[in-house]
């Protein structure tokens, strides 16, 4: 991990090729040690492209409070809030689609694939952390494989690919949504939950932002680069919105810690968090999240 903070410094100044739009993308901050670049035309801020050790980034700490505020501080206590997510979610698609299969993407132990079922959906899950899709197959009996989505060895087509809070860790964005659209049935669709660059939280925390969390969240899209990105795949987009989320309070002071080194606003709000108790359920309050619909002609 040291060594690739050390090379992306060292590459880190002058402007990248985006990977989305092919134009030059600027430099605009450092963010935990790594240099940011954005794309003027498509809205796009990602980090310099560079290999990723996913087995080390999503260990087991990152589900269970490594401690630089990335991943959760008990991914496995959250489990009903996920779950319900998913149902969520479940329901949003079934204004659009008749209940089918899905694939859900970053599964993690596989609760929000528990609530696409609950709403009617069946499917099967992908998990880079094999502890999580363990216990996604061994405790709640799900179809979860371990693996990359873009190493994922499957010949069925799914009418939905959900990508719940997983496209800004992609180590190849190209490359994932290219096996994605190869396991998408045709009529299908693509769902979306990701951090909003364009939100008002975003700007109001600049390089402080909490999305902003290389090695393991490597980039930030807005609707607008997220539309041009599912474009290049041939989805076009149906729905955007802003999702009713829910988390725990101590998932929030757990964010809110790792940001309050660097940030006064962080600090302060850390300061409000500490009179809630850990287990309250909260509105996820930033409005710095979207999520995007998008089907293939």
């Amino acid at each position: 991990m040291r060594e690739r903070t050390r090379y992306l410094s060292r590459a880190g100044k002058s402007d990248v090729v985006c990977e989305l739009c092919g134009v030059e993308a600027r430099y605009v901050f450092d963010a935990r040690g790594y240099p940011m670049f954005r794309c003027d035309r498509c809205r796009y801020t990602f980090t310099s492209p560079s290999r990723q050790d996913l087995a080390n980034i999503y260990d087991d700490g990152y589900f269970s409070g490594r401690g630089d505020g990335s991943g959760y501080p008990d991914y496995l206590a959250e489990g009903a809030m996920l779950r319900e997510r998913g149902a969520r979610y479940g329901r949003l698609l079934n204004r659009y689609a008749t209940p089918g299969r899905i694939l859900d993407v970053g599964a993690a132990a596989g609760f929000i694939l528990q609530g696409y079922l609950d709403a009617g959906w069946s499917g099967a899950g992908v998990e880079v952390n094999g502890s999580m899709a363990s216990f996604a197959r061994d405790r709640l009996g799900l179809d979860v494989r371990s693996g990359a989505l873009e190493s994922l060895d499957v010949t069925e087509r799914f009418d939905v690919v959900s990508f719940i809070q997983v496209a800004a860790h992609f180590a190849d964005p190209k490359a994932a949504l290219a096996r994605a659209a190869e396991l998408t049935a045709p009529g299908g669709w693509w769902l979306f939950e990701t951090w909003n660059s364009e939100s008002l939280t975003a700007r109001a925390f600049g390089r402080n932002w909490h999305a902003y969390s290389p090695p393991s969240a490597v980039r930030a899209l807005s609707p607008h680069a997220l539309d041009a990105f599912a474009a290049r795949f041939g989805f076009a987009p149906v729905a955007h919105g802003t999702p009713r989320k829910v988390i725990d309070a101590r998932h929030a002071k757990f964010v809110l810690s790792a940001l309050a080194r660097t940030s006064l606003l962080a600090r302060g709000v850390r300061g409000l968090a500490t009179l809630v108790p850990d287990r309250t359920h909260i509105g996820y309050p930033a409005l710095d999240v979207f999520w995007a619909l998008y089907r293939r002609p």
